[in-house]
């Protein structure tokens, strides 16, 4: 069945003209499990399944003591300070709370000079808020002394919620407020009836960080589709000097341009 699912919807796609796609898997479902990765005959095109990164995720059905357990105890003695220093997390839904966020994630996005497709605006933080589109996004405002120097915007899925975005000002970081921060929403996941809390991945740094909250790991895994070889191959050439007709490790499709993350 699923190779005359891959037949069918490669002809379909050389007829639109759909040069690749690319899909990626849940890590927690595990689906990418069984998808076959050879190509049925020639001229279907091709596709390589690949490892992304590794996953953190996060068991949050016990009580605040069992959470406090799955944590390292660098985590915990970070939390506690946050606790003690009056930090504290308000989740709301309402569409002003963007505004109160947007500002700190603003400054979080310039500091880490990320690209563009990461500088979501107010407009589109709100849009989340405004359950348009159902009750599916909540944000944490972490605050200290009533200033709001922090965010977290928590996804929600059928059983899992779900990391989306996070950022906290550089007043916060002495005081470690982020590990508040997260915990918070490890109970918030909790509180809405969710059975775990995916933090997802990240660069090593932030893999290292979501890492402490808990033991749960997954692989990401995506799949990389080229349905037709002979204009991607003209493609590749003309943008990067070498034809290239199939998928490979690294940045894809071949032809182009990276963008910060």
């Amino acid at each position: 069945l699923r190779e005359s699912f891959w037949a069918g919807l490669s002809a379909w796609a050389r007829q639109q003209g759909v040069v690749t796609q690319f899909i990626r898997f849940d890590p927690n479902l595990r689906n990418h499990e069984g998808w076959p990765t050879d190509s049925p005959s020639p001229g279907e095109g091709s596709r390589l399944l690949e490892k992304n990164r590794e996953t953190v995720w996060v068991d949050v059905t016990g009580s605040d003591e069992d959470l406090g357990r799955g944590m390292t105890e660098n985590h915990r003695r970070c939390w506690r300070k946050s606790l003690e220093r009056g930090w504290a997390v308000t989740w709301r839904t309402d569409p002003e709370a963007a505004g109160l966020f947007s500002g700190v994630y603003d400054r979080s996005m310039a500091r880490l000079q990320a690209g563009m497709r990461l500088r979501f605006t107010r407009e589109f933080l709100s849009g989340l808020l405004s359950g348009r589109a159902g009750p599916w996004f909540e944000l944490g405002l972490l605050a200290q002394g009533g200033e709001v120097k922090g965010g977290f915007v928590l996804a929600r899925g059928p059983h899992w919620a779900h990391h989306y975005l996070s950022a906290t000002d550089e007043a916060g970081w002495p005081d470690h407020a982020n590990h508040f921060l997260f915990f918070s929403a490890l109970v918030r996941a909790r509180e809405l009836g969710h059975r775990a809390l995916d933090f997802q991945g990240g660069p090593p740094g932030v893999f290292r960080f979501k890492s402490g909250f808990g033991p749960g790991r997954s692989d990401f895994y995506v799949l990389k589709v080229v349905h037709d070889p002979a204009r991607y191959g003209r493609r590749s050439e003309h943008f990067c000097g070498r034809r290239v007709e199939a998928p490979g490790p690294g940045h894809f499709p071949a032809y182009a341009v990276p963008t910060a993350t």
